[in-house]
């Protein structure tokens, strides 16, 4: 158990791989986040069915993270202070490089194509990979793999984290600890983990004979330029509206998905007050649903997490939960969250992603 003192750490964690597969993803040369970046193409190639027919030099793949694997450099550095140079590995630098995650998932799927390594927040997930994949497309990429990897729940993560007081501090009661929109939010859960998803042509796919998840059909960015961390309401709303000129969806028949909720003060009341702005005030809310109160802040993977469960909502016709909501913030003025799994017949899926630096995304997901 955590001194009171200290944040809660949010006991998000990624799921545990097998012994075998760990142990064949992981050496040396690998940080832990590397390895489990491996681990989760090799998952990702298999369920797609792409891997004996994507040409290596035709298919690329976009990495992004926030922090990387600089997150796990904390040991690294109280080694050196105890025992001095002699601490220093050769395989130090390739394990904590930032690109290390993208450089050993294309080389562990034989993959040739171009490989960008961004760093970036929450929105720059979804952002970054789908203009990158877009010039994949029209420079005769067949498929683009958009994958994102954060490895927060370390030493040096929390306590850093911890310094700026955004951090839940419901030490008690850590699995309620995350709480979008609720009036009792004290602050962000940290979380780790690695998402990888596979965008490729109508056509290609059709060729390969695979399974589409969901198409997408919307995307919007901004930047609201204005804080550094406070959230902007009107940059948030044109993001919304961006993505909906390339898809009109029926709002009785759509989720938005992935509301952020992480911090104390005004982001939720903002992304309520942005919500309103678009979808009208008088309470007409397509059905809404909160990741992070299940799966916490993954910070530059988050941006990533949403598009797949809400493809997944889509095809199985089921709401996420929102868990944690008890007392709904009076000041957010939304509604459409659910404690629990709803079924519901879906067309389109709207995920948000907005992020400190006023940097916002928005993707709007079909049906197939």
């Amino acid at each position: 158990m955590r001194p009171a003192s200290r944040p809660a750490s949010a006991a998000r964690s990624r799921p545990s791989a097998s012994k075998s597969t760990s142990k064949s993803a992981r050496s040396h040369w690998l940080s832990e986040l590397a390895a489990h970046a491996v681990i989760a193409a090799r998952l990702a190639v298999a369920d797609a069915g792409i891997a004996e027919v994507a040409a290596p030099d035709r298919a690329g793949v976009v990495f992004g993270t926030g922090f990387g694997s600089l997150a796990e450099s904390g040991p690294h550095y109280v080694k050196w202070a105890e025992i001095g140079d002699a601490a220093a590995r050769p395989a130090t630098i390739p394990t904590l490089m930032l690109n290390a995650p993208r450089r050993r998932s294309p080389s562990t799927l034989a993959f040739a194509g171009p490989a960008s390594r961004w760093r970036r927040r929450v929105a720059r997930g979804a952002t970054l990979s789908v203009t990158q994949c877009a010039r994949s497309r029209r420079g005769g990429k067949t498929s683009c793999w958009r994958a994102a990897a954060e490895r927060a729940l370390t030493e040096l993560m929390l306590l850093s984290w911890g310094r700026l007081r955004v951090l839940s501090r419901r030490n008690d009661e850590p699995e309620r600890a995350s709480r979008p929109f609720d009036a009792r939010r004290d602050g962000l859960v940290l979380a780790d983990a690695v998402v990888l998803l596979v965008l490729e042509s109508e056509d290609h796919l059709a060729r390969r004979g695979g399974r589409a998840l969901a198409e997408l059909v919307g995307f919007g960015s901004n930047c609201g330029a204005g804080h550094l961390t406070a959230p902007d309401q009107a940059s948030e709303a044109s993001a919304m509206r961006s993505a909906s000129k390339s898809a009109v969806w029926i709002e009785k028949t759509s989720i938005s998905s992935s509301p952020m909720g992480p911090r104390r003060g005004a982001t939720d009341v903002v992304e309520g007050q942005a919500l309103r702005e678009v979808f009208g005030d008088n309470g007409s809310f397509p059905a809404l649903a909160a990741l992070k109160s299940m799966v916490g802040h993954s910070m530059g993977a988050s941006g990533r997490s949403a598009p797949p469960a809400a493809a997944f909502a889509l095809e199985s016709g089921t709401i996420p939960p929102t868990i944690n909501l008890d007392a709904p913030d009076p000041q957010c003025q939304i509604s459409g969250f659910a404690p629990v799994a709803t079924r519901r017949t879906l067309r389109h899926a709207v995920v948000n992603a907005f992020a400190f630096g006023g940097h916002n995304a928005v993707l709007v997901l079909r049906r197939v």
